[in-house]
């Protein structure tokens, strides 16, 4: 019997003796309950079946452009020799077994417009972990229990039938239990909360190996001044009580991986540990205090059939699976591009054989096929072949496609229109690296010839363009009057005489100078970035420095011949923010975004590698002169 005889059967089937009616039930239910049912089943319309088609909906920008020949011939070589596969294959529909997971599709496609594969997987870092026998077919397949109580809990009105928080809220729930210490939120699922944007950026710094999660929220949450946290965080944090007083038993211990990607194992004593969670909490929101029960007894009274979408359930199933399968394919090759792209010395070509990225846009890909939480980390590659020699030009077109990407995100973008234009016009530089990535090939050589004569008019003819160094090209007379001079980048106000309460006299040049920060190894042999940050700023021999908040600030860090700092003792640093008379409690936030390794001779070479924000775990030591670049974490 095939799965539409099995739906058409369901659907026009009378109730049995002794069951109840519709109208019967209707009578017994709850009425907030009801009415969250009745409003989401007004906002969630049932699916036809051109809709359902789509699911499992693409949810990764240019995903067109990522499912590649070769991406789908990996993705299937591996999906057809794949245990889901076989378990897909042996499912048997014909079993009372089976009305739950049908049950759960109905419910998932229509509320969440979401496969509930797709949902519990590692696309959401994520996996099902089976710990009872209760209808189990395989470890891939959801047992009768889960089906009901995952079902139940996504008809609840407090994830405002989307996806999105529910999937926050149970990797929080299981990471909880486990006390998994994996960045959290990953940047595939960062929600718009202050609280959670500090404690992302936390796990950056985590001092205490065994602090909890629900620990590290409270801390970010106090680390708040002039915002609130969201009421999902208040969720959480009920979340994190309710999980520290339940007892998980005859929980075994799996890997927290699957197909290479974090995938945080979901039981059914989580799930119950979440719907505790959401029947005890008191939300602000009154509407949303009813139980998760309730709500999905009247939501089963009062919806429609939802035939069309059970129609071909196996091939919800293994579509669900491929597109899981495609997704890790990308994130692993993703990965590995990005190993190449920042681990090896880029190869000669017709362009620009010393750019890391050649096209001004290619960092943006990144962040777009976010499919993964990817990390570039390690210091600037030094290649190892004698005919690669790194440019000071082709490092700085890197540095400045990355600040400027910052500067875009950040609040502080639309000054950025005051001046941009002029300086491109007069920087050949900027516009060079500025190009827009449709330009074509004779534009490009044209851009990187404007680009060579602009440093042969600030340099002199005696240096060859590919001759001049990173160092002297960044502090230059032209970087300096046409970028690093604009605001944005300014960290000092007008330093002033402390007894006197005027400014202290400046030149243009000298004022440029003052913020780039140069830390000494040698000059300061114990003092940590942080400490040498600090110490440039409130009074110093009787004048009273004054930070801003620049986007971006540029430090220049030298060795000194001593065993430098390791690489994850330089990715951050915090300003302190002052008042008129006092120092607040503020402070700001920069985060390592681009860092040049400066050649010490005319035959090593400049070498360059860009960072996410927020994102580097490293522990390399250091040794030579370093060019660091940090981004306001806002």
């Amino acid at each position: 019997m095939d799965d539409e005889s099995i739906t058409s059967r369901e659907a026009n089937s009378a109730p049995k003796k002794g069951r109840k009616t519709k109208d019967e039930l209707r009578s017994g239910l709850n009425t907030l309950a009801a009415q969250q049912a009745q409003a989401c089943l007004r906002v969630r319309s049932e699916l036809d079946e051109d809709e359902i088609e789509e699911i499992p909906r693409p949810d990764i920008p240019m995903l067109d452009q990522l499912l590649t020949p070769e991406v789908e011939e990996i993705s299937m070589a591996a999906w057809n020799e794949s245990p889901e596969k076989a378990s897909y294959q042996a499912l048997d529909f014909t079993t009372h077994t089976r009305i739950d997971l049908r049950d759960l599709w109905k419910v998932s496609l229509r509320v969440f417009q979401y496969s509930p594969v797709v949902l519990i997987s590692t696309v959401n870092q994520l996996k099902y972990q089976p710990v009872d026998n209760n209808g189990l077919a395989s470890q891939y397949i959801f047992s009768r229990t889960f089906c009901h109580t995952l079902a139940s809990l996504i008809t609840h009105p407090c994830w405002n039938w989307e996806p999105r928080e529910f999937i926050l809220a149970l990797q929080y729930t299981v990471k909880c239990r486990l006390n998994d210490h994996h960045p959290w939120p990953a940047s595939t699922h960062d929600y718009p909360c202050p609280a959670l944007e500090t404690l992302r950026s936390m796990f950056d710094d985590v001092t205490d190996e065994h602090a909890s999660l629900p620990d590290m929220h409270i801390s970010a949450r106090q680390c708040l001044f002039d915002e609130e946290p969201s009421p999902f965080s208040d969720f959480l944090l009920h979340i994190g009580e309710t999980v520290r007083q339940t007892t998980f038993t005859n929980i075994p211990q799996v890997s927290h991986h699957h197909l290479g990607m974090l995938a945080l194992p979901v039981t059914i004593q989580d799930l119950r540990a979440l719907q505790n969670a959401v029947n005890t909490m008191p939300f602000s929101d009154e509407s949303l205090r009813c139980k998760v029960k309730d709500v999905y007894n009247a939501y089963k009274v009062t919806k429609t059939t939802d035939v069309a979408v059970v129609r071909n359930l196996r091939g919800l199933l293994e579509r669900s699976g491929k597109y899981i399968y495609r997704m890790a394919t990308i994130a692993r090759l993703s990965s590995d591009a990005s190993d190449l792209q920042t681990n090896q010395a880029p190869t000669d070509g017709d362009n620009d054989p010393d750019l890391i990225d050649e096209n001004p846009e290619q960092d943006d890909n990144d962040e777009s096929l976010e499919v993964h939480d990817g990390i570039r980390s390690s210091e600037p590659r030094i290649s190892d072949e004698q005919d690669y020699k790194g440019t000071g030009l082709g490092c700085m077109v890197v540095v400045l496609r990355r600040i400027i990407k910052h500067i875009v995100a950040s609040p502080k973008a639309l000054t950025v229109n005051t001046w941009i234009d002029k300086a491109e016009d007069d920087n050949p530089i900027l516009h060079y690296a500025w190009g827009l990535f449709e330009d074509s090939e004779e534009e490009r050589t044209q851009a990187r010839a404007l680009a060579n004569t602009g440093l042969v008019e600030v340099f002199g003819h005696h240096m060859e363009p590919d001759d001049i160094l990173f160092e002297q090209l960044c502090v230059s007379s032209l970087m300096n009057e046409t970028f690093w001079s604009q605001d944005e980048f300014s960290l000092f106000r007008p330093p002033v005489f402390l007894d006197t309460c005027e400014m202290v006299e400046q030149t243009p040049d000298e004022a440029i100078d003052a913020n780039m920060l140069e830390f000494d190894q040698s000059d300061h042999p114990e003092a940590t970035l942080q400490d040498f940050v600090n110490s440039k700023f409130g009074v110093i021999n009787q004048i009273f420095y004054r930070p801003r908040e620049p986007i971006v600030i540029r430090l220049l860090y030298r060795t000194g011949g001593l065993g430098g700092h390791h690489f994850d003792s330089l990715r951050q640093f915090f300003v302190p923010m002052f008042l008129e008379n006092d120092i607040s409690e503020s402070q700001s936030h920069y985060s390592l975004i681009a860092m040049v390794k400066m050649r010490m001779t005319m035959t090593s070479p400049d070498s360059v590698r860009t960072y996410p924000d927020n994102k580097l775990t490293v522990d390399d030591p250091l040794s030579g002169d370093y060019m660091l670049f940090y981004g306001l974490c806002k």
